[in-house]
């Protein structure tokens, strides 16, 4: 075995070795090279890939165990992948639905506000109170009906106030 492998001339051997790399060997010629770097007579110029080539077995580049073993993975990430991309799916989903549940929301309130606007103009041309009197008698009843009504209003938040200040 070890009298083929060198009959076979190292820059064969390398020429080998970087078709394999580059994935254009073809499986007899990966069994040529996983033998001769399983052999003890490895030329110390192609020492560096032992390590690349030791676990492959001369004739046995596969196992079957390591097949299914790498299939179980494979199934397993491929099953978390769907997962994640159905709930980014979903998220994404409601994103676009609360965007266009908060333009919808904005665009109710400007309506409302302009509407509230609109109707306040109204509302205030309508109950517009009067400037000026022309008795001065009534100018001052209803300056003291302003007042009083303003006064009870102050005393009564005075009086919330100290209340509150008494319960402490």
């Amino acid at each position: 075995m070890t009298q083929q492998y060198n009959n076979m001339d190292k820059e064969t051997l390398k020429t080998l070795v970087d078709r394999y790399f580059d994935g254009r060997t073809t499986e007899e010629e990966e069994r040529q090279i996983a033998r001769y770097f399983a052999s003890a007579s490895v030329d110390t110029d192609l020492a560096e890939y032992v390590p690349y080539f030791s676990a492959m077995r001369a004739g046995d580049v596969y196992q079957e165990s390591d097949a299914r073993e790498l299939e179980r993975r494979l199934g397993q990430q491929i099953d978390s992948w769907n997962k994640i991309e159905k709930r980014t799916a979903r998220s994404a989903r409601h994103m676009s639905m609360k965007w266009i549940a908060g333009i919808a929301a904005a665009m109710a309130v400007v309506f409302i506000m302009a509407y509230a606007a609109i109707r306040e103009d109204r509302t205030l041309a309508v109950a517009t109170p009067q400037d000026t009197f022309d008795n001065p008698e009534d100018a001052y009843r209803e300056a003291e009906r302003a007042l009083i009504t303003f006064s009870e209003a102050i005393n009564e938040g005075l009086n919330k106030i100290t209340e509150k200040e008494e319960k402490k």
